[in-house]
């Protein structure tokens, strides 16, 4: 099926209408889900030493996955011609890159070479790359040529302060993540094995709390779930410093953290479920492919800005010795980015992109919330 939405060209899609809603259904909670397997998968990888690689085999883990990604894509994905008047925007496309690179580099030094001038004048950079991107992208589609993202995305205040929650969120929770490894391995001389598997209560408990989220709660309550989510979080939170506050370091065992890491997991879940689709509804359907790529890549960059704030926050307790205090001020960090993400979540639509649309008007999804009806073309 075709869609059109001026002034970008008709494009073939392989999903349209509530088929389209369907997919970034699961798509939300597959990425936001692999983001914490991973750590329990590479854990399993380095304890193994296969082959002898040791750690190096956690880079070889996209091989089998990229192979399967080929056989499954040549199987399933339709072959349809493509537009080939179109073309790729290679002048914004290298300042995206050179931007990305501008900032992630610095974030993930900055902590190892204490912070030089040379990363705080690269992230500085980075953000007159973004800049000159955006104009450079406003430019590109008022001279009536292909932008590599929509410019009008970033008109929609539902989905700009959408950005900033997605950011905020998995910040927080990668930042987390990492801090609660680097406690087990550094603090309590686990091994990358057994510090993977400790993140499993997790990974369950974000399992659970995206399949009610997903099967019951974004449909029945709207966005009411992206505001209970953070709240079950913080309790998490609240439940792993009691348990932090209580440890006796010589008898340490990952049961005595399991509940409130698997509170936190359920609360989680129930975000990173829900989240793209309330986000996605602020937008038109022409607008949704690209305004999936913005989600994503604003995703991995939080990500990247959360490795490196809760890194430094942990290390500088862990430089003393006391790495409890130090996963206790990165819990006090990440309450702070919930606070501030629940607060956004008043600023996003009521309800998520409908699943069941009709012909004629949708109620409820209107970008600024309201509920007023808008037209989609099915």
């Amino acid at each position: 099926m075709w869609t059109r939405g001026p002034p970008r060209r008709a494009s073939p899609a392989n999903f349209s209408g509530p088929e389209l809603t369907k997919v970034f259904a699961i798509f939300g909670p597959v990425l936001g889900l692999g983001g914490i397997i991973g750590p329990v998968l590479g854990g399993f990888l380095i304890e193994g030493d296969f082959f002898g690689l040791g750690r190096r085999s956690v880079f070889l883990i996209n091989l089998p996955i990229g192979i399967a990604a080929l056989v499954v894509a040549a199987k399933c994905v339709p072959n349809k011609a493509g537009d080939r008047t179109v073309r790729v925007d290679m002048a914004g496309a290298a300042l995206v890159v050179v931007s990305c690179a501008l900032l992630v580099l610095p974030l993930n030094q900055g902590q190892e070479d204490n912070w030089p001038l040379w990363t705080w004048l690269c992230m500085a950079a980075s953000v007159i790359g973004f800049v000159l991107f955006a104009v450079q992208q406003r430019r590109t589609a008022t001279a009536g040529r292909e932008a590599l993202v929509t410019p009008g995305l970033l008109r929609k205040p539902a989905f700009s302060v959408g950005l900033g929650g997605i950011a905020l969120f998995f910040g927080g929770l990668i930042g987390t993540q990492l801090v609660l490894t680097l406690f087990l391995q550094i603090g309590q001389e686990f091994t990358a094995g057994d510090a993977g598997l400790a993140n499993l209560p997790l990974a369950v408990g974000t399992a659970i709390g995206g399949a009610v989220s997903g099967a019951f709660l974004a449909d029945r309550i709207g966005r009411k779930v992206l505001q209970i989510g953070p709240l079950v979080q913080l309790a998490g939170a609240a439940v792993l410093w009691l348990e932090l506050d209580g440890l006796d370091t010589g008898s340490f065992s990952i049961r005595d953290i399991v509940p409130g890491t698997a509170v936190a997991g359920v609360g989680a879940g129930m975000v990173i479920a829900a989240l793209f689709s309330f986000i996605l509804a602020a937008v038109d359907d022409d607008e949704i492919g690209s305004a999936s790529g913005v989600l994503t890549a604003v995703q991995a960059v939080g990500g990247s800005i959360g490795v490196a704030v809760f890194g430094s926050v942990f290390f500088a307790r862990a430089e003393t010795g006391d790495f409890t205090r130090g996963f206790q001020h990165a819990l006090i960090v990440q309450a702070c980015l919930l606070v501030a993400f629940l607060a956004i979540t008043y600023l996003l639509p009521k309800q998520g992109r409908p699943e069941e649309e009709q012909h004629g008007t949708i109620p409820g999804a209107a970008a600024d919330g309201s509920g007023a009806k808008r037209h989609l073309t099915v």
